[in-house]
């Protein structure tokens, strides 16, 4: 269990403690120590740890599925650059580029150039793959 995690879980058994506190019968102790709990718990360092570590939990998640998207089709509707994430690799393929016949393939590489050196935006859609372990818990 990573140092994060261990927070985590310690931010959750306070949580748990603050909800038995809040059954119980009004006390001036019971109710202070609840007051003490709830400060701590919205507390925003305490907030800002949390929020810290779901973001880094839910982009493992996201790097640990497989992710992929095409951009740019040619006429015969093949993918001009697909991309696809799997594991935290990032790999970029050209199809067409396999497809078009050597005397075409120097323009279509200037093409694909120059639409690299432009910058694109694509957004990766999950693919079906066999769960991961960490996945469940």
């Amino acid at each position: 269990m990573t140092q994060s995690e261990e927070q985590l879980a310690s931010l959750n058994l306070l949580r748990e403690a603050l909800n038995y506190l809040e059954r119980l019968p009004a006390h001036p102790m019971t109710y202070a120590m609840a007051l003490k709990i709830r400060n701590h718990l919205n507390n925003p360092q305490t907030l800002a740890l949390e929020r810290r570590h779901h973001e880094v939990e839910a982009a493992e998640k996201f790097s640990r599925h497989g992710h992929s998207a095409n951009f740019g089709f040619t006429n015969e509707g093949i993918p001009t650059l697909t991309a696809s994430l799997l594991d935290g690799v990032l790999a970029l393929k050209s199809p067409a580029a396999a497809q078009i016949p050597d005397e075409e393939l120097e323009g279509f590489s200037r093409q694909l150039t120059a639409l690299l050196a432009q910058g694109v935006k694509v957004r990766l859609a999950p693919v079906q793959l066999k769960s991961h372990p960490a996945d469940t818990k």
